[in-house]
């Protein structure tokens, strides 16, 4: 199935120059679409391959996941290696690498048949005619139930009537917090009740400020972590009544007053508040993990690696703003490359991947299946380990999680609003000049794609 925007490799080459900015997906630990590679590699890195046996078919996949991440996949590939004829070969590249690399062997012809692709990031993909549509093995499949999809995650990897990634799970946001310091402060816990603004007094920055320590003029706990991605900011401006984009998302509209306010709120949090360390005192050792942050705003896939926390902690449910509450839906899956020679392959691969495969990742609470009946099987995503600390909030967000405004060119417009929030966190700009110079380069793009 063809859609109306046929790209050429020029214009596909000139759509993807632009590189996501490192700061702010380590800020939004993403994705996130998608979450981030736990992994440290600096270059792209494979699984050993061996040669495929007589009559097997060969297959590569091309993933951003690093580190336990990685070998928590390579579990969920096995699962289904094991029980078919196909040899599997894992491509593995650094999250801040991973689309140029895409982009390289798609323009050269080499892409690897199944690949991995964010929700943010799946219009440019399917533009450029990268992907497959699925829809045509969609309809050929007597096994498969769009309608066990969540609804909000098969549509937002959609694309002018085509399905062009199957999701495998999905991961919403809440706050993160520590119950050890909680207590120390003889602090109650937050809930629901919860409120957050970036005007007047709420609850949210009183527990942080209690919650903020010093020794002379030395911070030794701060009360929260403030992300600077777009995991988190979207929602935010949401909360207050704001948008990213114009209906006809051909306009930013970053710089309105209310987004403004929000955008230095974060900041002021960090440089005017001091309830948040700044990137540097991060880089020392204040991060949530280390227990002297007392809250985090971030998505599921931080469950696994505070699993094994020396303190206690929980999950509530991200305060709500003035105008109600919002979470960022992150969400990953697989598309098929438009010249691999192994389609029905890929495509058992990546159902796969939204069976067996979601349900290996979903035990450990790194994510929730795309799948409902496979998210609600009993003793999967909420399980004797994930239920202390409160999961069910990433659960119950699907109700109020959305996506922001996708265009083809996202990859670039998040790049050029990571280089002016990032100036902004350090103290450098003021929310209305830093978001002054978005506007513009956005607009520029948008007029370009359009």
């Amino acid at each position: 199935m063809q859609t109306k925007n046929t790209v050429s490799r020029r214009t596909f080459l000139k759509v993807g120059a632009g590189v996501l900015g490192v700061a702010g997906l380590a800020a939004c630990a993403a994705p996130r679409s998608a979450p981030a590679p736990s992994g440290s590699e600096s270059a792209a890195t494979q699984a050993p391959a061996q040669a495929p046996a007589a009559g097997k078919t060969k297959l590569r996949l091309m993933t951003w996941s690093g580190g336990e991440e990685l070998e928590l996949h390579k579990k969920a590939f096995a699962a289904f290696t094991d029980k078919n004829d196909i040899d599997l070969e894992v491509t593995a590249v650094p999250f801040a690498e991973y689309y140029t690399k895409l982009q390289t062997e798609a323009a050269g012809g080499a892409a690897a048949d199944l690949i991995n692709i964010g929700e943010a990031y799946t219009a440019r993909w399917a533009a450029s005619k990268v992907v497959l549509d699925m829809n045509p093995f969609i309809q050929s499949d007597a096994t498969f139930n769009k309608d066990d999809f969540w609804p909000n995650v098969l549509e937002n990897f959609s694309w002018q009537g085509g399905i062009y990634v199957l999701p495998k799970d999905y991961v919403t946001w809440g706050l993160f917090y520590n119950k050890t310091l909680f207590d120390e402060a003889g602090l109650s816990y937050p809930d629901e009740t919860w409120d957050w603004s970036p005007e007047g007094a709420n609850k949210y920055l009183e527990a942080a400020r209690q919650l903020t320590k010093k020794e002379g003029d030395r911070i030794t706990q701060y009360g929260t972590m403030v992300p600077s991605g777009w995991g988190y900011w979207v929602p935010r401006i949401k909360d207050v009544g704001g948008r990213y984009l114009d209906e006809s998302r051909t306009k930013c509209l970053l710089n309105e007053p209310q987004n403004v306010q929000v955008f230095q709120w974060m900041s002021d949090l960090i440089n005017k508040e001091n309830v948040a360390p700044t990137a540097e005192a991060q880089g020392a050792g204040f991060g949530f993990n280390s227990g002297k942050v007392a809250m985090m705003p971030q998505g599921s896939y931080m469950v696994p690696s505070l699993l094994e926390a020396q303190f206690d902690w929980a999950i509530a449910p991200h305060p709500q703003g003035p105008k109600g509450r919002n979470s960022i839906m992150y969400s990953s899956g697989y598309g098929i490359y438009a010249q691999t020679k192994a389609q029905e392959a890929a495509w058992k691969l990546a159902v796969h991947m939204t069976r067996e495969g979601s349900e290996i990742l979903a035990v450990t609470g790194f994510s929730i299946p795309s799948r409902q009946s496979i998210a609600n099987k009993p003793g999967l995503y909420l399980n004797e380990k994930t239920i202390p600390h409160n999961v069910q909030v990433f659960m119950d967000a699907s109700k109020y999680m959305s996506l922001h405004e996708v265009t083809p060119t996202w990859t670039q417009e998040e790049q050029i609003i990571n280089a002016e929030v990032s100036l902004l966190m350090n103290g450098e700009k003021t929310a209305q000049a830093a978001l002054d110079a978005v506007v513009p380069q956005i607009n520029a793009l948008l007029a370009k794609s359009s």
